[in-house]
């Protein structure tokens, strides 16, 4: 009895686990997809080239995981190679979005253009920081408990999010302090090639978030 109730428990947990791992991958989706638009905003008001080019990122994730996770709902968990095709498309715009931020960049250095991020911006970048970070430590502690190296990844690309944005709030801080303009264009530069990173990893067939095609039905992700 004792042993039936202890397994009994660690399949509980374990099941409590794998749904806290759903819950997370919406809120991480949904908090991308909103802190996107929040950087939108900010970077449109202070003309910001590195508020602009994280928030496209932030798009690009948050938006492509809560379009899979809202169809996984209604179909099912998609097994890997039915991600392919969504994976490329991820491709394509995360090489687009590295192209333009290279571009948008140099731009706005040539033409000698100063953001000014100010308030909005910095809080709109705190908070996806933050944000980002927590998920990213919680996630990473559920795929230990799962023992899923697949959920771990999902939490470092998470935390990748987290400290790009920490990069730019360092930046827009240093360009607030200095009024150094060309801080604001060699953070857009660095999300550039990021999403070139992004890119490449999707390309050879790694995803992106939950993108990977993680099935937690068949137990631990090697």
């Amino acid at each position: 009895m004792q042993v039936n109730g202890t397994l009994t428990g660690a399949l509980g947990g374990r099941l409590d686990a794998a749904t806290r791992f759903r819950l997370l991958s919406w809120l991480g989706a949904g908090a991308l997809s909103i802190g996107a638009i929040g950087l939108f905003i900010a970077g449109a008001v202070g003309d910001s080239v590195s508020l602009l080019m994280l928030g496209v990122d932030a798009a690009i994730v948050g938006f492509a995981n809560l379009i899979l996770l809202v169809l996984s709902v209604f179909r099912g968990p998609p097994i890997p190679h039915q991600l392919a095709g969504g994976r490329q498309a991820l491709v394509v715009q995360f090489f687009a979005l590295a192209g333009l931020a290279l571009i948008d960049s140099v731009y706005a250095f040539l033409a000698d253009r100063h953001a000014e991020p100010g308030v909005l911006g910095i809080g709109v970048l705190v908070l996806v920081v933050l944000v980002s970070i927590g998920l990213a430590v919680e996630t990473a502690r559920i795929g230990n408990q799962l023992k899923s190296t697949a959920v771990r990844r999902q939490g470092a690309d998470l935390l990748l999010t987290g400290v790009l944005g920490a990069v730019v709030l360092v930046a827009v801080i240093a360009l607030a302090i200095t009024e150094l303009w060309v801080l604001d264009q060699l953070a857009g530069v660095l999300v550039g090639a990021v999403a070139l990173v992004q890119a490449i990893e999707c390309g050879r067939g790694g995803g992106w978030g939950v993108w990977r095609g993680d099935d937690l039905r068949r137990g631990s992700a090697s």
